[in-house]
């Protein structure tokens, strides 16, 4: 997995929300922890990445005036 784009990354997180709900950071952080015990570095900062995604996707509702994706 390599998505290089922004939007990719959101549109994977989603799609863990979707399919894990409140697991999928679970999901992410597991991804990632296993792609730096393989060595793959890039797959890592990926997974990172869409960890990221879901937590702020789950965050909730933006605080006024913050800009959200």
């Amino acid at each position: 997995m390599h998505p290089t784009h922004e939007p990719d990354v959101w549109q994977l997180a989603n799609m863990l929300i979707d399919h894990f709900g409140d697991e999928a950071p679970a999901h992410a952080a597991m991804k990632t922890k296993e792609a730096f015990a393989s060595g793959d570095g890039e797959d890592a900062l990926v997974w990172a990445k869409i960890y990221e995604a879901v937590i702020e996707m789950l965050r909730g509702v933006p605080a006024e005036g913050e800009l959200r994706h």
